[in-house]
């Protein structure tokens, strides 16, 4: 089975140098105009309002997008929840039907919101899908003379059908298991190439190699169904690796 080898690894993470690098490219000195609050913004860091940086999972990682006729979206997990409430700017304050905001920062391509209530404040450091864009640009891997990039939440390749294509991987699974009271750990690695082709599969099922087969079956009948992911405007090969662990009940 073939394997994905690169031989040269580009990673830079997201961390604060990027966000300060986004905060620094505008005038301190002011919020800019409310009109920049007008688009979709992704988490990139969340913090108590003393400074303390908060351990987030992926599976917490979520996106607002504030949209011209008052609505914002809220999207958590790519796209598992989805919530749209109305909202309306009052000064540096946003308000929801449900939360309020207030804005502590406010630039083209990063904001920094703050939300308190009565057991907890938290102060929430969002970024555009532009920053978001670079992020994933400068994160790569060289395999077979081809430029791999990784997914985010946010940016991946998508599955015809469905907001999160490891959400078909898991159905699948547990319907060849139905019945079946083993536990087992399930692992998915791929190329998504720039043309929605599947390249280099590579999977992994802790109980049975029997499964394996299974597996690839399942992958296969994705073909076709595939839309790359782009990066500034151009689509790019993708490298998809994810795990779930399937127990009954």
């Amino acid at each position: 089975m073939a394997r994905i080898l690169p031989v040269k690894i580009n990673k830079k993470p997201m961390n604060k140098t990027i966000i300060a690098i986004a905060f620094l490219l505008i005038s301190l000195n002011s919020f800019s105009q409310k009109e920049d609050v007008y688009k979709k913004w992704f988490s990139a860091e969340q913090l108590d309002c003393k400074g303390t940086t908060q351990s987030v999972s992926s599976n917490l990682k979520w996106s607002i997008e504030f949209k011209n006729n008052q609505t914002a979206e809220i999207i958590l997990n790519n796209g598992k929840v989805v919530n749209t409430q109305n909202f309306r700017i009052d000064g540096d304050c946003i308000k929801l039907d449900f939360r309020e905001f207030i804005i502590e920062k406010l630039y083209k391509d990063s904001l920094v919101l703050t939300e308190e209530n009565a057991s907890s404040c938290n102060k929430y450091v969002m970024i555009s899908g532009a920053l978001k864009a670079l992020h994933q640009k400068e994160k790569f891997a060289i395999s077979n003379s081809d430029t791999l990039y990784y997914p985010e939440f946010g940016n991946a390749p998508i599955l015809k059908g469905f907001n999160d294509y490891t959400t078909f991987f898991i159905k699948e699974f547990a319907r060849k298991m139905q019945g079946s009271s083993k536990a087992c750990q399930i692992t998915y690695r791929f190329i998504i190439t720039k043309n929605g082709e599947i390249k280099r599969p590579n999977v992994h099922a802790s109980i049975d190699k029997k499964y394996e087969k299974f597996l690839l079956k399942i992958l296969d009948r994705t073909k076709n169904k595939w839309t790359p992911m782009y990066l500034f405007n151009k689509p790019v090969n993708t490298i998809v690796k994810f795990k779930f662990k399937y127990q009954k009940g």
